[in-house]
């Protein structure tokens, strides 16, 4: 399998071919979905296919916290400690008021939910992390093929923030989620090949391949 990991870490995507679809995240999202919500391999956020601009820096940084941890709601002081922990308290609580009252502007009043003590993105947000958990988390082939074909790159590539402790955890999020992909193509290409015709691994091959 060393060969298939050398394409692996490029995670440079070609043009599929004809037999491979590669989903999109119009393709993954539920019927009801309104926002579609790309952190694999770049930032794109459209609402029915047209863009939506998000400013880089701390509203990304949130929006990837959220999807990252889509299992549940999360503390509010959470989100605060990671992105203004330099702050006083009075201050870090106001600048993820202001920050969370962007966010509601560009995305929609019903996008984040929120309560007193915590805060999540609602369901209707598609997003491609957290399909792509959830298609690892099923593990036959067709889920493995598609989650493969997902990971387009790391989690948000190029997002600086001066806080050390928030890029710990992006840091740390990219590296498991690059391990997931690593293991989802393993998986992917062992069960291949075991019945597959040499097309179809060539096929699954070319789902990583460099330009």
């Amino acid at each position: 399998m060393a060969s298939e990991f050398g394409i692996l870490y490029d995670w440079g995507f070609r043009p599929q071919s004809p037999g491979i679809r590669t989903p999109t995240m119009h393709s993954l999202a539920r019927p009801d979905a309104s926002l579609d919500l790309s952190l694999l391999g770049g930032f794109s956020l459209c609402r029915a296919g047209q863009p939506i601009t998000v400013p880089a820096g701390k509203m990304r940084a949130v929006l990837a916290f959220l999807a990252c941890n889509a299992k549940g709601p999360i503390a509010r002081e959470k989100l605060v400690g990671l992105l203004w922990c330099d702050r006083s308290e009075e201050q870090a609580r106001q600048s993820f008021r202001q920050v969370l009252s962007m966010l509601r502007r560009i995305l929609g009043s019903e996008a984040i939910v929120t309560n007193r003590d915590e805060i999540g993105l609602d369901e209707t947000i598609a997003c491609d992390v957290v399909q792509f958990l959830t298609l690892v988390n099923a593990g036959n082939r067709d889920a493995l093929r598609e989650a493969v074909a997902l990971y387009r790159g790391d989690l948000l590539p190029g997002l600086v923030l001066a806080e050390e402790i928030f890029m710990d955890w992006l840091v740390a999020e990219r590296a498991r989620l690059r391990d997931l992909a690593l293991g989802a193509f393993e998986r992917l290409m062992t069960r291949a090949a075991d019945d597959a015709a040499p097309a179809e691994l060539f096929e699954y091959a070319q789902l990583t391949c460099p330009p």
